[in-house]
């Protein structure tokens, strides 16, 4: 399945020709589950290992993976303040592709914010 979504549907629906450097991606978004993340710390440190890109290509290939709904983006919530914040997100697997393309906008923001709550317990 992993594959099939991956090369199917994020490659071939977003264009994308470097297949080991979404690779990448996809281990760095996966090793780092939870943490705050942005496109210049995945693209310096995949540059680091011998893997140049830039921090726009690491933000598209982000994008396509959330579109694709293999990552799923929590925005960070000010519990107290009761507001999004306005700073980096964390990013989570999506465990079911299915129930994931299926919520609506207010269903996703609900997720996020249980998701971010519970995250940092």
């Amino acid at each position: 399945i992993y594959h099939t979504v991956l090369i199917k549907d994020v490659a071939s629906r977003k264009r994308i020709n470097d297949i080991s450097l979404l690779e990448s991606v996809i281990k760095f978004m996966f090793d780092n589950i939870g943490n705050i993340v942005s496109s210049k710390k995945i693209a310096d440190s995949l540059t680091s290992f011998g893997r140049k890109t830039t921090s726009l290509t690491a933000e598209n290939y982000v994008t396509a993976l959330t579109e694709a709904f293999i990552l799923y983006k929590a925005e960070r919530y000010d519990i107290q303040g009761k507001q999004h914040l306005k700073s980096l997100e964390k990013y989570y697997a999506v465990p079911y592709y299915r129930d994931a393309a299926q919520m609506n906008e207010e269903d996703k923001a609900e997720v996020a914010r249980l998701t971010e709550f519970f995250a940092g317990q």
